[in-house]
């Protein structure tokens, strides 16, 4: 721990998004010009490293948010809205199914077998349809059911015309905030034809954001990775295969010991603690991979707990579908391997990260590198 005059310097410094900081308060003040942190705005979060100039020893230096950054604002306010309503998060995908579009789909003999909820598989039935449920006695409701169209939209007589019965003849989206858990939607992004039950699909894209039955991905795809931390830092080794370029880019991983939340194998029990490395070439290719790593990082979709094949053990901290490389050279898990960037890419893809989700920060360190310092 630092004292508070120098945890205000550093404070002021990260504030300003300085590189450097020059200790010389406290203990720091019997040795000037000999102690500094450098803080890392690529790690995540924001941390830095403390060096002494004389003996070149560095220690991580881990900066811990106060109570009042611990959940932030916007988070508070979605788990009132959740509260309110959970179906907040995903009302505006539903496409509630009308009472024409079921007749449609119950005459056809191949459709009528699939007239199922894909997430608990019974059969959906007419009284669950949102035309036909009771509105609740507000004016509001009352106006808004009012609004259901009575007469197909022009796309619905086209696609009749030419007896296209896997496209909707109504469009009941802008009654979609009158939805209840019982009602029948489709979602938007998919192929007409996936059903669901409005509570069903909601359990669903709350535990993976995507639909169950066509993999189509619905907001932004976030996983149940432990709290942890991840370094980049620049080392001096060289992954093999990249004889041009003479370092590498390290990216190391600090998840400390918890308890399992609800989405984890076991709620309640405690999982272990682990430190993992992966690394990248210096280059353009590996700094665009770093940053994208950050960004799944971010988005908590690296890791998960799970059971450890190597050690055999439950409860540990595992890599998911994302494959890293965990060597500079030798292995599966190391370099060279001429078709990872490409298979990196593909996988990220899949959890809906593209290089244009870069910060322009990420995007000036794809092209500058280290050299970046400012």
């Amino acid at each position: 721990d630092y004292d508070e005059k120098t945890m205000a310097d550093m404070e002021a410094a990260f504030a300003k998004k300085e590189r450097r900081v020059e200790l010389k308060q406290g203990f720091f003040s019997k040795n000037p010009g000999v102690y500094y942190v450098e803080l890392n705005y690529l790690s995540e979060p924001a941390s830095g490293r403390q060096y002494n100039t004389k003996s070149r020893y560095a220690r991580y230096v881990r900066r811990i948010p106060n109570a009042a950054q611990d959940e932030p604002d916007e988070d508070k306010e979605l788990k009132y809205f959740l509260q309110q309503d959970p179906h907040f998060l995903w009302r505006k995908y539903y496409f509630p199914l009308s009472v024409e579009d079921y007749t449609d789909e119950k005459n056809d003999e191949q459709a009528k077998e699939i007239l199922k909820c894909s997430v608990c598989l019974y059969e959906l039935t007419e009284a669950e349809l949102l035309e036909k449920q009771k509105p609740q006695k507000t004016e509001q409701k009352k106006k808004a059911y009012a609004a259901l169209p009575e007469t197909q939209s022009e796309e619905g007589k086209q696609n009749e015309e030419r007896k296209d019965k896997r496209t909707p003849k109504f469009d009941l989206r802008k009654a979609k905030q009158w939805v209840n858990s019982d009602t029948i939607v489709a979602l938007n992004e998919c192929a007409f034809g996936h059903y669901f039950h409005a509570k069903c699909i909601q359990k669903s894209l709350d535990s993976k954001r995507s639909c169950p039955q066509c993999t189509v991905a619905y907001g932004e795809i976030t996983g149940h990775q432990p709290h942890g931390r991840m370094f980049v830092t620049h080392v001096k080794r060289r992954c093999d295969g990249f004889d041009d370029t003479k370092s590498s880019i390290q990216m190391l991983f600090e998840f400390p010991g918890g308890i399992q939340g609800e989405r984890d194998p076991s709620p309640g029990k405690i999982y272990f603690g682990d430190v993992r490395e992966a690394y990248v070439p210096n280059n353009r290719d590996g700094r665009e991979a770093c940053m994208l790593t950050r960004c799944a990082f971010k988005r908590k979709l690296l890791f998960h707990v799970g059971v450890s094949l190597t050690l055999s053990q439950e409860n540990r901290i595992v890599f998911g579908s994302i494959h890293l490389k965990t060597k500079t050279s030798g292995g599966a898990h190391g370099w060279p391997d001429e078709n990872y960037f490409k298979n990196f890419k593909n996988e990220l893809l899949v959890k809906g990260i593209t290089p244009d989700l870069l910060t322009e920060d990420e995007k000036k360190f794809v092209e500058e590198g280290f050299a970046h310092k400012k």
